[in-house]
């Protein structure tokens, strides 16, 4: 079993992922892609070793605060931990189980994972 903190972090949102671009067309969101990568970071340093002991149908636990919705947040972190290889793709998750704890606007948001 492995857990990761993260406080104070601004958590990407999966409804502001593409924007609409030149002549309207969807491209991706840079603000977007570097809340992921930020996440990336944390997680790569925090579960450096349980992808080499991955289970392969992991238990996923999060407590994020947040003023966004839940399900916008949950879906960007479980890519960030399957583009990583902490768990196998996320149709093989035998469980994830997401509480929120909510926040005002403006205030940073934070986030706690258990991978077991």
């Amino acid at each position: 079993m492995k857990f990761v903190k993260a406080e104070e972090i601004q958590l990407p949102n999966e409804n502001r992922r593409l924007i609409k671009g030149y002549q309207g067309r969807l491209v991706a969101n840079k603000e977007y892609q570097e809340r992921q990568e930020t996440l990336a970071i944390l997680f790569k340093s925090s579960f450096r070793d349980l992808s080499e002991h991955q289970a392969e149908k992991p238990i996923v636990i999060m407590e994020v605060h947040t003023y966004k919705d839940l399900d916008n947040v949950i879906k960007p972190v479980v890519d960030v931990l399957e583009n990583l290889n902490i768990i196998p793709n996320d149709r093989n998750n035998s469980r994830i189980d997401a509480s929120k704890v909510p926040i005002k606007k403006g205030q940073r948001e934070s986030i706690f994972i258990i991978i077991r």
